[in-house]
């Protein structure tokens, strides 16, 4: 008989004990971007953000966009929303915590081995830690990844 867990055990001690409709609705996506590539590794571009102040409970959420630079229409985009409950009725699953939506993309990357991107910097609007100074007209630029220190 199934243990019966609220959320997948992640501890400290390395072990895991993964809920098993989780491990259902990734082992969906990983057979979808398998699909969707054919031979081609795809390149995981992963970014946490926050949704707040749009009329619903504000809450955290992991995205991983598996895309490819050279087939524009290869693209499988997955939102892990951190929400307190299971959600899998829809590609934008709903989960407990971010830890169980890094815990779900670790599955999907060691499963399709992809070209990893984490996190944003391309669009940073604070100019304090830009790698150069906005030009006119711009709101926005490539953040300062400490290349020239």
């Amino acid at each position: 008989m199934e243990k019966t867990v609220k959320c997948s055990e992640l501890g400290t001690s390395g072990f895991t004990y993964t809920n098993t409709d989780l491990h259902r609705w990734c082992g969906e996506l990983v057979k979808k971007v398998r699909a969707v590539f054919k031979d081609e590794r795809p390149i995981a571009r992963i970014c946490a953000y926050r949704v707040v102040d749009v009329g619903v409970e504000d809450f955290e959420a992991l995205a991983c966009d598996f895309y490819s630079e050279e087939h524009e229409e290869r693209r499988v985009s997955v939102t892990l929303q951190a929400v307190g409950c299971y959600d899998f009725s829809t590609e934008d699953a709903c989960v407990q915590d971010m830890t169980e939506a890094v815990h779900a993309v670790g599955l999907m990357t060691q499963a399709l081995k992809p070209e990893i991107r984490i996190g944003r910097g391309q669009n940073e609007v604070n100019e304090s830690v830009l790698a150069v100074p906005l030009g006119e007209g711009h709101t926005n630029g490539r953040i300062d990844l400490w290349k020239e220190a």
